[in-house]
C-alpha cells in the first residue's frame, strides 16, 4: 500500500481514503465497490477550506489544507471525493461529470497548492 505523510508527522494509508471513497459511492449508487474504477488517488494541498469543492457549506477556513484528491468512476461518470485533514473523503457534487472517453479533461476547479 502507498502511504503518504500528512502534517501532523503520522503516515495516512492512500488506499485506505480510497477504500473508503469507494464505499461510499458504491452505497450512495447501490452497486458493488467492484464496479468501482480509481481514475486519480494522490496528496495534495488545498488552497483553503473548501478543499476544491465549490458545493461545501460555510463556514471554511481560508489557510490551505494538506489532504487528498480522489476520482472515482462508474459506468462513465467520474465522482470527485476531496479530502482534508480530518481524512473524511467528501464527494464534490459539483464536480461529477461523464467521462468522455480516456484522456477527457477534468472539470475546471480550483487547483491544489501541490
Amino acid at each position: 500500500m502507498t502511504t503518504v505523510s500528512s502534517t501532523d508527522g503520522t503516515s495516512v494509508e492512500i488506499a485506505a481514503i480510497t477504500e473508503t471513497a469507494s464505499a461510499d459511492l458504491a452505497a450512495r449508487l447501490g452497486v458493488d465497490t467492484s464496479a468501482i474504477a480509481v481514475v486519480v488517488a494522490e496528496a495534495v494541498t488545498w488552497p483553503d477550506g473548501r478543499l476544491g469543492c465549490t458545493d461545501l457549506a460555510l463556514p471554511y477556513s481560508l489557510e490551505s489544507v494538506d489532504g487528498y484528491r480522489v476520482v472515482l468512476e462508474h459506468e462513465g461518470t467520474r465522482y470527485h471525493f476531496h479530502v482534508g485533514s480530518d481524512a473524511i473523503p467528501k464527494l464534490c457534487e459539483g464536480l461529477t461529470r461523464r467521462a468522455k472517453g480516456p484522456g477527457s479533461p477534468e472539470p475546471s476547479i480550483p487547483p491544489p497548492i501541490k
